[in-house]
Parts: structure tokens; C-alpha cells; sequence
């Protein structure tokens, strides 16, 4: 809805310049016309990395925010003398999945939107990584079946954990949380380590 109204004042906004301006409008018109072409630029972007990731329940809702070099480094302090499949949970543009192969794990990056995911595959493409060791998937990770992975990395506010060790049934017995979130969450901390029992 607010995308329609978005777009609905930037047409009316383009017209009236184009109106204006073809009858020997001002420089005031060709300013009108600059912003709001501006502002469906923006509205665009916004639209193909940040919206994908508020289709899921409001309270569940994980916008995409790139990992810092501490964060990434974090996960693999906290990886260490562990081997198995690594599950990168709304991977992004894939920092982490990219760290994980130097640890020794195979990881697969879920992530649902389409231009974070091709930016990863290319990423991985270009760099010459095996399909092996990194697998990028476009799937909800909310619905993701979790069996086959001993390691799980996903930043999330510490508010939907208490959802995440509900769905998925099977014991948890570390839970590790840093402190370098790049947003500040009212009850702390950022991300969410979960390794699988033995």
C-alpha cells in the first residue's frame, strides 16, 4: 500500500514537471523533476534488498544488514575445532559463508532475496569456490528443514529466539551471543550461534 501511494505522488509529481516544463516551465520544474526521480531510485533499491525480507511475519522479521568484519569473525572464533555442514541463515551477501571453507566446513547460504542471492552465487562464481564447499539456496530460512546441519549461524534480535529453539525440536547446547550488532536492539545483542548436540 505504501509503495502505491509512493509511486502514485511520484507520477503526479513527474507530470506536472513534464507539464510545466514543456510550456517554458522554470528551473523550479526541473528540480521537482531531479527529486523525485531521486526518490524512485531510492524507492527501488529499497525494494530489491531491504522488502524481500519483510515478507515474513511482522514479528519474525529479518531486514538484511551486512555483516561487519567483527561479526564474521566472531562466528569463526566460535566455530572452532568444529566440522560439519555450517548453515548460514539469511546469508546476504555471503561473508560468512565465504569464511566458513577456511574453517574446514561445507556451508550452505539460504537467503530469499533474488539480488542478495545472485550477488552471492557470482561472488562464489568469480571467486573459483567449489559448488562443494559453498551452496548458496533461495529458500525461506523459517521453514528450512535443519537436520543435516551441526553448526547454525543466523543474526536475529534475541526476542525470536525463544520462536527459533521452539520450531525446531532438537536440543541445543550452545547459544552464543556477541556484542557487535550493527543495530542496537533495546535488549542487546545481535547474533546467534547455535551448535548441534553431538
Amino acid at each position: 500500500m505504501f509503495a502505491l501511494r509512493c509511486f502514485t505522488v511520484w507520477r503526479t509529481v513527474l507530470r506536472s514537471s513534464l507539464r510545466s516544463t514543456a510550456a517554458g516551465g522554470s528551473v523550479i520544474s526541473s528540480v521537482t523533476l531531479l527529486i523525485g526521480s531521486a526518490f524512485a531510485g531510492v524507492y527501488r533499491l529499497w525494494a530489491m534488498f531491504c522488502m524481500p525480507g519483510l515478507r515474513v511475519p511482522f514479528r519474525l522479521k529479518v531486514p538484511f544488514l551486512p555483516s561487519t568484519k567483527e561479526q564474521t569473525l566472531n562466528v569463526i572464533k566460535l566455530l572452532e575445532g568444529r566440522k560439519g555442514h555450517l548453515a548460514d541463515l539469511g546469508s546476504g551477501d555471503g561473508r560468512l559463508a565465504f569464511a566458513a571453507p577456511s574453517m574446514g566446513f561445507q556451508c550452505t547460504g539460504f537467503e530469499i532475496n533474488s539480488m542478495l542471492l545472485a550477488c552471492s552465487r557470482s561472488k562464489a562464481w568469480w571467486r573459483g569456490v567449489p559448488h562443494t564447499d559453498i551452496h548458496f539456496v533461495k529458500q525461506d530460512f523459517w521453514k528450512t528443514d535443519l537436520s543435516k546441519y551441526r553448526n547454525v549461524a543466523v543474526f536475529l534480535a534475541p526476542a525470536v529466539v525463544c520462536c527459533w529453539i521452539d520450531m525446531w525440536g532438537w536440543k541445543i547446547i550452545y547459544i552464543a551471543y556477541t556484542h557487535t550488532c550493527l543495530v542496537s536492539y533495546p535488549c542487546g545483542d545481535s547474533l546467534i550461534m547455535l551448535i548441534k548436540e553431538n
